[in-house]
């Protein structure tokens, strides 16, 4: 039962994906607008919500998936900072109103899940919850706060727009280092994404190189796709092997890995076009299921205590999906 279940999620993923998925010839003139990456968001998004399965209920197939979760996370951060310094661009007089446009669109949702959250389970089990629990800020939305803040900070203080640029990548790289090495020495022992935020980074310099990264990867396209397949393979298996080496193994390969998948994918998408309906409805309630989906795992476990690890995982997916999709519904009226 397990196994089935866990082969038709995959299958179903794989259908999602690649349903409507367009081979382009001549080149992809959607390669990461606004919709592709929304729909390539909604991929990773539940990969993402794999990987943090309880360890009760965990399978082979869910690890093997779950495996590559922080590409997911990378990939998110890749795609704000993209967003966010092509904005910067055209409208270069967005930074004095940055944090007045971005901080709604992130503590909105994080206010929407956390009042849910504390109402369905003083509802189902009586838990109380305190009332400051209810502006609460989930550790990733930190992260990227934290990422928000050194874009904002080197627009303002940083007037030529190509220093500006290579100031806010310094920043992240710097912010990741110390991070790591206070990690390391024990002084931060909270989950933290040293690596993961090197996604900041690949989405600025995309941004400054789109063009030539587009053309570069069109050209010779299959040479470039198996080439850089075997690389990300090759640093897989590598970083399999190597993960526990301070540093060599837990950062920089890890940062590698990351980004020659990330490469891999772009690569694909300068010919391939993915988008359908479900992949941009899931792209669209990624970030509300970043936010809710620990908590529908510890609901779907107290209310169904004895699900072995296929149903619950489906349940808990379905649960997650369908919950954000209430919260990003009722924030979007909210924003308005």
């Amino acid at each position: 039962m397990d196994f089935a279940i866990m082969l038709f999620i995959v299958a179903a993923m794989g259908i999602s994906v690649l349903y409507k998925a367009q081979y382009c010839p001549e080149g992809n003139r959607n390669f990461f607008d606004i919709n592709n990456t929304k729909a390539m968001r909604g991929l990773w998004c539940l990969i993402v919500v794999l990987v943090h399965t309880p360890a009760q209920y965990r399978n082979t197939i869910q690890d093997m998936l779950g495996s590559f979760a922080y590409i997911g996370v990378t990939f998110f951060f890749m795609t704000s900072a993209f967003g966010l310094t092509k904005k910067s661009g055209k409208e270069q007089k967005s930074v004095g109103f940055f944090w007045r446009n971005r901080l709604p669109k992130l503590l909105v949702p994080q206010l929407m899940v956390n009042v849910l959250v504390a109402l369905l389970f003083l509802i189902f089990f009586g838990d109380q919850i305190s009332f400051l629990y209810l502006f609460r800020i989930g550790k990733w939305v930190r992260w990227l706060l934290v990422c928000y803040f050194l874009f904002w900070a080197a627009h303002l203080l940083v007037k030529d727009p190509k220093r500006r640029k290579a100031a806010v990548c310094v920043a992240v790289v710097i912010f990741s280092a110390v991070v790591y090495c206070l990690k390391t020495v024990g002084i931060i022992t909270d989950t933290v994404w040293t690596t993961e935020i090197y996604g900041f980074v690949w989405g600025v310099l995309l941004s400054v190189c789109y063009d030539e990264v587009k053309t570069r990867c069109n050209k010779k396209w299959l040479f470039k796709c198996v080439l850089s397949g075997c690389v990300a393979m090759g640093l897989g298996l590598m970083y399999l092997k190597c993960k526990t080496i301070v540093f060599f193994g837990d950062y920089a390969l890890k940062i590698g890995l990351g980004l020659s998948i990330i490469a891999f994918v772009l690569i694909l998408n300068t010919r391939i076009n993915i988008q359908n309906k479900v992949t941009l409805f899931l792209g669209e309630v990624s970030y509300e299921v970043y936010l809710i989906h620990s908590y529908v795992f510890s609901f779907v476990s107290r209310v169904c205590e004895d699900l072995s690890s296929g149903p619950y995982i489906l349940m808990c997916l379905v649960g997650t999906v369908l919950s954000a999709a209430v919260v990003h519904f009722i924030s979007k009226k909210v924003l308005k």
